[in-house]
């Protein structure tokens, strides 16, 4: 089969398609024919050698983690799927054999059935950006409805998915967009939006229960006097530093530092599953065919993107 790898860490151009064995079977397993792939800002700090303590020296590597496909082999130890199950799901980010191929091998707790729903593409854009969102908003933050959220860079992957679930959880959200993500922004159920390039964060009077930095723009030494005297403000990308010495800072402060390292466990991927069954918005706004994966990271990375981006793989959307 066909498979996007890498032999070395380094720059995006150090991807290639190649041609490998097709993964095995195993009586605890299923092989899932790859519908499309999401693009993640992981995906390229992963080849750049910026996690290499936890993802390990041995080549080739594979690169992507969350995708769509549907089922074409199931272990003889595993139950609740069959062949033709249309599912989404995430691997291993750090130790996965990466989802930008034609064949992976899943475990059953890393795939659940495809929202009706929501397109292939759109049910492979989900997994991350939505356990990031979904479980700063629960299990880093517990917040609670009436509290008040500022999400900065809310119109990106995890901001699209974070926005509509606090709104769903009656937690009022101020959203910090562009021009450009203003009226998604509201679509998606923001009570106040700001347009930064039209207002400054800072010259808000409002004072916010938490913040949410997902444009890593505003660092907590400016998001402080945003916040109320207890108020949180979540690191979504804490380098091994800041998850040494938080914990300790913290100590000595009111307004505390939350660190979020997201996992897409089974549990946040039904819950996931139900908030698509439910109406959540997917907009997957930059569609690429694999074949031209080394443009689709080119560009993402550098320009970033509305909402989220995707590989097609099989065609089927």
């Amino acid at each position: 089969m066909k498979k996007i790898i890498y032999d070395q860490y380094g720059s995006l151009g150090n991807l290639r398609m190649a041609d490998v064995a097709a993964p095995s079977l195993s009586a605890q397993t299923l092989i899932v024919q790859v519908k499309a792939v999401s693009i993640n800002p992981l995906d390229w700090k992963i080849v750049q050698g910026e996690m290499k303590v936890l993802t390990g020296k041995a080549f080739p590597k594979g690169v992507a983690i969350d995708f769509s496909g549907v089922v074409t082999e199931v272990g003889a130890q595993v139950s609740g799927f069959a062949v033709g199950d249309a599912v989404m799901g995430a691997l291993d980010a750090m130790k996965g054999p990466g989802a930008l191929a034609e064949f992976i091998v899943v475990q059953p707790q890393q795939v659940v059935p495809k929202p009706a729903r929501l397109s292939f593409e759109q049910a492979a854009a989900l997994p991350i950006v939505g356990a990031a969102a979904l479980q700063s908003l629960t299990k880093v933050l517990g917040l609670q409805a009436g509290q008040r959220l500022l999400i900065h860079g809310a119109t990106g992957g995890v901001g699209m998915i974070a926005t509509q679930i606090a709104h769903k959880m009656g937690i009022h959200v101020t959203a910090v967009v562009s021009s450009k993500g203003v009226e998604s922004a509201q679509q998606w159920g923001a009570d106040h939006v700001i347009n930064y390039q039209n207002q400054s964060v800072q010259d808000l009077a409002e004072r916010f229960d938490a913040v949410l930095d997902l444009s890593t723009k505003l660092p907590f030494a400016q998001a402080r006097r945003l916040l109320t005297p207890h108020g949180w403000y979540v690191n979504t990308v804490p380098t091994l530093k800041d998850i040494l010495l938080t914990p300790l800072a913290n100590l000595t402060r009111r307004q505390k530092i939350k660190l979020l390292m997201s996992n897409p466990d089974l549990s946040t991927l039904q819950s996931l599953r139900q908030y698509a069954e439910q109406g959540l918005d997917v907009q997957v706004n930059q569609r690429f065919d694999w074949a031209d994966f080394a443009h689709a990271y080119s560009t993402v990375q550098q320009k970033g993107t509305l909402g989220k981006a995707v590989l097609v793989v099989d065609g089927a959307a």
